[in-house]
């Protein structure tokens, strides 16, 4: 997943998923030349933590 839909689906801002992945709450799995991806279960997976 990108970082927008990621955002999107977690409704925070660019800047907070950027804070999450420099403190360790959610690490990107690739990086695709500039694009930087997450696994959607990771993702998933935080919502059922957080929410």
């Amino acid at each position: 997943m990108t970082r927008k839909k990621v955002a999107e689906l977690l409704k925070i801002s660019l800047v907070t998923l950027n804070n999450h992945n420099r403190n360790g709450i959610l690490k990107p799995t690739h990086k695709i030349g500039r694009r930087i991806l997450y696994k959607k279960s990771d993702v998933l997976r935080l919502t059922q933590i957080v929410f």
